[in-house]
């Protein structure tokens, strides 16, 4: 018997890795986990299983049935198909091959925005992509201080004002999907039902809002420089508290001597900075000049 891990298919001029191959005589049991909360299509029609059994096929030619598991444990879920070459091996050819060759020989009529496109290299570049996002932006301007500029792709920012103009249409876009969010939330947790999604609870993260109970809990199982090593400090936090200590008129400048200090005595650092862009303050005849 057979039982392979991780075990490269070649189908056509393309290639993928399934979780687990099984094979005993001239049988072969394909298992593949999908751990995403999403249910994917059954083993009867995914194309990737599909793919997968072509690859079983073209690489051990004894083999004449592939039985393929498709298991999401999230989901308690388990697609179970059996494929016979006789039979099956015509069809499946047929289908992945025309697979390959639409994605190969495609054109811009083909193209159809949905969910699948987060998983896309090109979702920057696609003409689709913009074009249907345009007209969410163009209802749904926060600012209601100009007309929003055509379609154009972020890689043919060829003028700063263009980039200014992609500037701003990034930041309604983000606006409108926060608010979607938002409201979708707050819908489902009333009750509302939205098809293809469900209200699910995220734990809240742990916190140890005690140090000293901490301490006395596990003093006599760590040292007091292995707890420290745990432990997290916020300058704020501390110098809050360092300045609430000082003269009435002194706060601030505690504050400052103890960042001083702090740095001095390599107890403290200052990550790298990290960098936005802010729209800057401009004259209304500034403003139109830059969306003409």
């Amino acid at each position: 018997m057979l039982d392979v891990k991780e075990i490269k298919l070649e189908v056509f001029d393309q290639w993928g890795f399934v979780d687990r191959l099984m094979i005993r005589g001239n049988k072969a049991h394909l298992i593949d986990y999908k751990f995403g909360f999403n249910p994917v299509d059954d083993a009867e029609h995914n194309a990737q299983m599909w793919a997968y059994t072509l690859g079983v096929f073209d690489k051990y030619d004894y083999i004449t049935e592939v039985t393929v598991h498709i298991l999401q444990p999230r989901l308690d879920l388990i697609f179970t198909h059996t494929f016979n070459r006789e039979a099956d091996y015509g069809r499946i050819h047929k289908r992945i091959k025309g697979i390959i060759d639409k994605c190969k020989n495609h054109t811009e009529a083909d193209y159809t925005p949905g969910d699948q496109c987060i998983y896309c290299h090109k979702l920057a570049d696609c003409s689709a992509v913009h074009g249907a996002t345009m007209q969410i932006v163009k209802a749904y301007d926060l600012t209601h201080d100009a007309q929003l500029p055509e379609l154009f792709q972020p890689n043919q920012l060829s003028t700063p004002e263009r980039r200014a103009q992609a500037q701003k249409i990034a930041i309604v876009m983000e606006a409108w999907c926060a608010s979607v969010r938002k409201h979708n939330l707050e819908f489902a947790k009333e009750g509302g039902e939205i098809p293809g999604y469900g209200l699910q609870e995220v734990q809240g993260k742990r916190k140890i809002f005690d140090s000293q109970k901490a301490w006395e809990t596990v003093q006599n199982k760590l040292t007091p420089d292995e707890f420290a090593s745990a432990c997290e400090v916020s300058f704020t936090d501390l110098a809050e508290l360092v300045a609430a200590k000082a003269p009435r008129g002194r706060k601030t400048a505690a504050k400052e001597q103890l960042e001083e200090e702090l740095f001095t005595a390599e107890a403290m650092r200052r990550n790298e900075p990290s960098y936005q862009l802010k729209r800057i303050k401009e004259t209304n005849k500034q403003n139109e000049n830059l969306i003409q």
